[in-house]
Parts: C-alpha cells; sequence; structure tokens
C-alpha cells in the first residue's frame, strides 16, 4: 500500500429526477368519466396530499403504494371506523413460477403482529404461470422487460365481522418481469396504472409506469456498468488485470429522497424507501461488478472478490421537495492499488493509534452517551457497562477495554495491533493464563453493533478468574465501523450493509492472500500468545455478529435478498457452530451447554418464541436445528485455522436502548458460557 498524492475525485454523473406523485399529469380524455389508480413509491401523507389536489378540480384518483401494497392498503383500511369490528382476515396470497413461492407471502409481514386482535390465515393462491417465461429463459431474449402474466398478481381478502359478516376484495400486488443487473429474469416491484372507465367497466390502461424511484436506480446500474467496462478494459491493456480488479478506490452514490418513513408498531420493525434504496444499490452494484469482472478473472466467490468501497449515502431531502437528486462520483485506483491518503468522499478518517500501554489508552473521553455530560475519565465503577444503550465509537470501545484490562486484572496483558486498508488501527489483547485459551472477536461485519460490547462485558467478568486465558479484538473491520457510525447519524435504525464488508469491498474472514490487513489481527493474536501456526494455542474462536432487526427487501431485484434468502426478516438470537473433522463431538457437546445456559434467560427465550413464531408465520418452518430453544446451524469446516468456531447471531442492524441492552447481553452471556464450558470439554 503505497502513500502517495490523492487521485482526485471524479464526478460520474449528476441528475435531478422528477417526482412522480408531484408531477403526475394526464390527457383530458383520460381523465372524464374515468376511475384512476396509480401504484408510486412513495409515502402515505404524499400520496393522501396529492389525491385531495385532483379530487378538489373533480379528478377520481386514488394514488398507492407500490411497495408492500398488500400492508399499506390493509392498514388503510382497518383504519376506517366501520371496520373497527373485524374479528377475522383470511389472506389469499399470489404465486408466481418466477419466484419463491413464500414471495408474495413474505410481502404481507408484518401485517398479523400489527392488529393482534385480529386473527389472520394465509393461504397460497395458484402460481401464475407463463408458457412465455419458459420460452424468454431458453432463448435467452436480449429485450430488457418482459411485461408478462403480472396482471392477475392480486391478493384476495375476505374479512369476517364480530356479527358474522363478512366481505371480500382484492388488492393488487404491481410488478414487472425484466432482466436484472446480470442478466437474469425477476419479478420486480414497479410504478403502475390503471384506467377504468366509469360507466362501461372497460380498463382502458392498465400497464407499468416508470417512477423516480426505478429510474434512479437504473441510472445507477448503467452509468456504474460502463465505467465496470472501461476500468476493466484499461487494467487488461496495462497488463494489471489480476485476480482483484479494483474498480476504484470508493465509489459514492449520494442520493436526496423526499419519502416519510413508517414506524410500525412491532419491535424494531419500520417500512423504508431510503433504506430499500441503500440496499438495493449496494448489493446491485457488488453483483454487478463481480458479474462484469468474471469474464477477465473467471468465477470468484462474491466475499473474496475485491472491488472497491461502494457506499450509498442516502440523505433526507425536505417532505415537500418535488426532485429526486442522483449524485455519483468515485475516487480511482492508481494501479489497481489503494494509496492511504484522504480517501473518503463522504467519511471521515479517524487513524488513531492506541499506544501498548493501557492507562495512557484509558485516559481517553470513552464514556459519553450524553454528549453534554463530562464523566471521570479514571472512575470505572461510575461505568455502567450493561446499561449501554447504544453503538459507540470505536475510539471508546478501544479505550474501554483498555481501562477494563488495566484495573481488572494484574495478569500480563500483551497488546497487539494491526491495519486495516484505510490505515485505521485495529486493537487486540492477548491475556495469558492456565485455561485453554479462547479467541474473541466483534464487528467482523461492522454494522452489527452489539458484539463489539457484548464482548468487552464478557471479557470484564472472564478477568475475575485467576486462570483467564484469552485474546480479544472486538472491532475487527474498522472501516466499516467508522462508516457505520456516519450512516447512522441521518438514518440511526437503518440497516447499513455498506458498513458490513472491508474497504476493499471484501469480507475479511475469506481474505485468501497477502496483504492480509483487517485479517492480520488474527495472526497478530496468535503472534502475541507466542505460540506458532504448528501449535495453534486457540481451538475456540467466538465470533460475535448480527444481523437486521426488522424486514431487509430488494424491491427492484426481486424483494428476497438474493444470496440471504434467510436472513429477510428476524427469527430471534440463534448460534452456528463450525468445526473440524475431528472436533465434531466437542463442537455438539458446547452447542448444548451453551444453549442450556441461554435458556436461563427467560427474556431472551420469551424473545426468540415470538420471532420464530412470526417468522414461520411468513416463511415457513425453520431449516435450523432447535436446541434448547435456540435455533442452531452446526457444520463441518475446515476453512478455519481455530478448529472450533462458535458464531452468535443477534438481530441488531440498528438497535438502540432496551433492545440494544438486551442484544449485548445476550452476546455477553454466549461468551461467558462458551468459555466456561470450553474448560470442561476441551480438557
Amino acid at each position: 500500500m503505497s502513500q502517495m498524492s490523492p487521485p482526485l475525485k471524479t464526478i460520474l454523473l449528476e441528475k435531478k429526477y422528477a417526482r412522480l406523485l408531484k408531477h403526475f399529469s394526464l390527457a383530458t380524455q383520460e381523465v372524464e368519466n374515468k376511475k384512476i389508480e396509480v401504484w408510486v413509491f412513495d409515502d402515505i401523507d404524499t400520496q393522501r396530499e396529492m389525491e385531495k389536489k385532483w379530487r378538489d378540480i373533480g379528478i377520481d384518483i386514488s394514488f398507492m403504494s407500490a411497495y408492500k401494497p398488500l400492508v399499506h392498503q390493509l392498514m388503510n383500511v382497518l383504519r376506517q371506523a366501520e371496520n373497527k369490528a373485524i374479528r377475522a382476515i383470511n389472506i389469499y396470497y399470489p404465486r408466481h413460477e418466477l419466484v419463491s413461492e413464500k414471495r408474495f407471502l413474505l410481502e404481507c409481514y408484518p401485517i398479523a403482529s400489527c392488529y393482534p386482535d385480529i386473527t389472520f390465515t394465509f393461504i397460497p393462491q395458484k402460481n401464475v404461470l407463463s408458457d412465455q417465461i419458459v420460452a424468454a429463459q431458453e432463448e435467452n431474449i436480449e429485450k430488457a422487460e418482459f411485461e408478462l402474466s403480472t396482471y392477475e398478481l392480486n391478493y384476495l381478502i375476505e374479512a369476517h365481522f364480530l356479527d358474522n359478516t363478512h366481505k371480500q376484495w382484492s388488492i393488487f400486488a404491481p410488478n414487472r418481469i425484466k432482466r436484472e443487473h446480470t442478466g437474469e429474469l425477476c419479478l420486480s416491484q414497479c410504478g403502475w396504472i390503471k384506467i377504468t372507465d366509469k360507466k362501461t367497466g372497460k380498463i382502458e390502461k392498465n400497464a407499468p409506469i416508470d417512477t423516480e424511484f426505478e429510474l434512479v436506480f437504473d441510472e445507477i446500474i448503467k452509468t456504474i456498468r460502463s465505467e465496470a467496462k472501461q476500468t476493466l478494459q484499461r487494467l487488461q491493456q496495462k497488463g494489471q488485470l489480476a485476480k482483484r480488479p479494483l474498480f476504484f478506490q470508493q465509489l459514492a452514490i449520494t442520493i436526496e429522497l423526499p419519502y416519510q418513513e413508517l414506524k410500525l408498531n412491532v419491535d424494531e420493525e419500520v417500512i423504508s424507501l431510503q433504506e430499500a434504496l441503500h440496499e438495493e444499490v449496494y448489493f446491485s452494484l457488488l453483483e454487478l461488478l463481480q458479474y462484469e469482472a468474471k469474464p477477465y478473472i473467471g468465477d470468484s466467490a462474491d466475499r473474496t472478490l475485491q472491488v472497491g468501497q461502494i457506499i450509498p449515502f442516502i440523505k433526507k431531502a425536505k417532505a415537500s421537495a418535488e426532485f429526486i437528486t442522483l449524485r455519483i462520483e468515485s475516487l480511482p485506483c492508481v494501479d489497481n492499488e489503494i494509496k492511504i491518503s484522504d480517501l473518503s468522499i463522504g467519511q471521515s478518517v479517524d487513524n488513531h493509534i492506541l499506544e501498548n500501554d493501557l492507562e495512557s489508552n484509558f485516559k481517553r473521553n470513552i464514556f459519553n452517551n450524553s454528549p453534554a455530560e463530562e464523566h471521570n475519565s479514571l472512575d470505572i465503577s461510575a461505568m455502567k457497562l450493561s446499561m449501554l444503550s447504544g453503538p459507540m465509537p470505536q475510539t471508546k470501545i478501544d479505550s474501554l477495554l483498555a481501562a477494563i484490562l488495566h484495573f481488572n486484572t494484574s495478569k500480563a496483558v500483551i497488546p497487539y495491533v494491526a491495519k486495516s486498508v484505510l490505515g485505521r488501527t485495529i486493537q487486540g489483547y492477548y491475556v495469558s493464563g492456565e485455561d485453554s485459551a479462547v479467541l474473541i472477536s466483534g464487528a467482523q461485519h461492522a454494522n452489527e453493533t452489539t458484539g463489539p460490547v457484548g464482548a468487552i462485558r464478557a471479557v470484564e467478568q472472564l478477568l475475575l478468574e485467576p486462570t483467564c486465558h484469552l485474546a480479544i479484538t472486538p472491532i475487527e473491520n474498522p472501516d466499516g465501523y467508522n462508516l457505520h457510525q456516519e450512516l447512522i447519524q441521518d438514518f440511526p435504525w437503518h440497516i447499513h450493509h455498506a458498513a458490513r464488508y472491508t474497504a476493499l469491498g471484501d469480507d475479511l474472514e475469506y481474505r485468501d492472500s497477502a496483504p492480509f490487513y483487517e485479517k492480520a489481527i488474527r495472526y497478530q493474536a496468535l503472534k502475541a500468545s507466542g505460540a506458532t501456526q504448528q501449535s495453534h494455542p486457540f481451538k475456540l474462536h467466538i465470533n460475535l455478529h448480527g444481523y437486521p432487526s426488522h424486514e431487509w427487501t430488494r424491491p427492484l431485484t426481486g424483494y428476497i435478498p438474493k444470496g440471504f434468502e434467510l436472513w429477510t426478516i428476524p427469527k430471534g438470537f440463534f448460534l452456528i457452530i463450525r468445526h473440524h473433522k475431528e472436533f465434531k463431538s466437542l463442537a455438539e457437546e458446547l452447542i448444548q451447554a451453551v444453549t442450556a445456559d441461554l435458556n436461563n434467560n427467560s427474556e431472551l427465550k420469551a424473545y426468540n418464541q415470538r420471532q420464530i413464531a412470526r417468522y414461520e408465520m411468513y416463511a415457513g418452518e425453520l431449516p435450523f436445528r432447535i436446541i434448547n430453544g435456540f435455533s442452531c446451524l452446526i457444520s463441518e469446516d475446515q476453512r478455519h485455522d481455530i478448529p472450533v468456531t462458535l458464531i452468535t447471531e443477534y438481530p441488531d442492524e440498528t438497535i438502540y436502548d432496551e433492545a440494544f441492552i438486551a442484544g449485548h447481553t445476550a452476546q455477553m452471556q454466549t461468551v461467558i458460557a462458551a468459555y466456561k464450558h470450553w474448560q470442561t470439554i476441551f480438557k
């Protein structure tokens, strides 16, 4: 990695898009004696505002949500006074052969939990079949879009009232069939218009309509595809197209959206077009760049390819805004390398360096939940770790851990460090002892927020044992972690998957060649222990993770996140254990013991039961073993250097207050239980 003058930022695109609701127009002949229905990507308040404006001039028009139409429209129906006496609702959801059988059932999430006094039943309709779809797939048609078999995608609703009467109606789910960025056919949510003659009942128009939400996304894909092709050709001409074709150092997509979010009364659930677009842009661009690189480098696992850092910066525009603004800019690579410099377009690079002296590390401002309140940095008894109510900056996590080690043990503590891609310090500590050594880490995926706090809380307790023997790295991916800290300033509750991977765009655990950057911290832990790879002291790695705390969708490429189908809605706190072949029985014994301990946490147990029941209502039976009330996935995996890896998964993207406290408490309890039982099991 070179220290050179920074490359110039390149603006790839700046453009405005008219907000459809604010600029909607119709010809005179289209409105006389007509019923007009329009599905858009916009918020409910703006839909009602624009409806009123049209109706005030005599136009019979209704605006509806193209995103999660069943939830939006059914909630609107249930707000009406005459429907307060509904006791049960049967929802017959559509199916389509191009998508998962659960696709349109998942779009109903979490309607039943919004109305706990109503009994909901979900019943599948027959599949919508289309010979044209099969033909399109077989003939490799180049046409961008296919409007096939989507007019019949209606939810059929049957409501039963307390007086034993009932009524039926339908809710249309606007979708179009198109080829997405990797050439695959997908069923994508879309804008739609339907015009019906009031006198004859004849449907005069029934077709997709372009919305600004879709146009912005399509423009981003088009722009980056063109840039990717040029970059690959340039690298090939220079003979620099190796295993890792860095397309850029950083790609920033800034989009100002005016839509208002809808917070639901169900755990952390929120309906957010801003979040949906962030997720859609980030993962679609990863997939696009992998797809474009494939002819040059062959197949590459999606988590190993290093394309550069992709950041969708979704910003809040005024609710009254009439245009959506898009700005795409990049920091290009020089000679296919990252240059440490003033690298960031939208984020600040904090190059803090931690010293080897624990006390000097601790004398930083480390406990600042209230910005106006100053804390005595030497009074550790005043620190209520158990009450930390949200993700803290990396500097405070690192300093807090240094304080715990400084004040809670007289044992030898050996600091170890590594550097991230952007030059940030990754800090870890090795504590020698007589126990079987355990490695504890957090924030490999840096938008998973409860792990770092759970890790340091656990270490504080484990240090009370004189034989304690461990290494801890609370934040393995500081570039992602600091990006997450920036992204939550605009949208605190969002998933923010752009902060998940490293600044190279890969998953640090899957990095298999030098330079290792973040992954080197695991080798540094081994070095600090005085051991070698051949005499590895760590036989258990407790790797603290999380996943989305609310529904995760990609509405413009099939709704269900591709490759992450099991993660689309929360399913409680669960565990994954991976083991070398010869450690199978020990791994099984460990998972049994840990879940038995966790089962004593009555609040966590109830939380799991509630989330699992909700998951199975919309997504079907969990494909995991249930051990002592916890979902568990156990598999043999020789890929890891350490023979047993216990991975936690708490729905923590991104949570606060009581939810955050419950999350890092569960993480802490898991670490303590695993450490304790491992001492008996391994010996």
